[in-house]
């Protein structure tokens, strides 16, 4: 360190500008960018921490666009009970005809999948069938304890797919959104639309009342 600023000393302006960054250049690089990643962090943990997702819905085969998503996602964030940290989510992965952009979507989405981040399938009923005997779909029958809005009680036995298991006990497989004042509110085609829960979700509550909102708004 004494030999290398004695000979900066020695240099003029322009020498010593030239000499830095020639020779420390990759240190200066690897500074900023620990001190990028440092400050990222901190912001995101401490300053303004992303939100968690309270609830995250796949939206799969239906036209939309990200406009009628975003909007929707916003209004079934009134089920979170604190808005600064947690959302409600719908993402659509719908195939777009692009190869690279839907391999993408499909890596992620079996990501989510795997880990179990998505909660709900929002989907056709000929998507609804499909991941039913890929086994992706839990029975509804799991969180209508945790449904307190009795139309959606009293609706439900007429809207839901029927599914029997291998020991012949019947289990609601999805429920039909038809009608949803919610999705008509935004736009969004409700005629074959089916609602169900994904069999690594965990949040039986959020999912709940999802569903009441979907089906009869916030």
């Amino acid at each position: 360190m004494k030999k290398e600023w004695q000979k900066l000393s020695e240099m003029t302006f322009e020498e010593k500008r030239w000499y830095i960054w020639e020779y420390y250049k990759l240190h200066i690089g690897l500074f900023i960018l620990v001190v990028f990643f440092v400050g990222s962090f901190i912001n995101n943990r401490f300053i303004n921490p992303r939100p968690n997702e309270y609830v995250y819905i796949a939206w799969v085969g239906i036209t939309a666009t990200p406009h009628q998503l975003d909007a929707a996602s916003e209004e079934l964030s009134k089920i979170v009970y604190n808005p600064y940290r947690e959302i409600a989510v719908i993402t659509d992965y719908s195939t777009t005809g692009n190869p690279e952009m839907d391999m993408a979507l499909q890596t992620r989405f079996m990501a989510l999948l795997q880990m179990g981040n998505i909660d709900v399938f929002i989907a056709p009923r000929e998507g609804i069938d499909a991941f039913a005997e890929q086994g992706f779909i839990r029975p509804l029958g799991d969180i209508l304890d945790y449904v307190e809005d009795r139309r959606v009680l009293y609706a439900i036995h007429d809207r839901v797919i029927l599914m029997e298991d291998m020991y012949a006990n019947t289990h609601f497989l999805a429920v039909s959104l038809q009608g949803s004042p919610f999705l008509e509110r935004y736009g969004l085609d409700a005629d074959d639309i089916y609602f169900s829960f994904v069999v690594t979700s965990q949040r039986f509550y959020a999912v709940a009342k999802a569903l009441e909102v979907i089906l009869y708004g916030a």
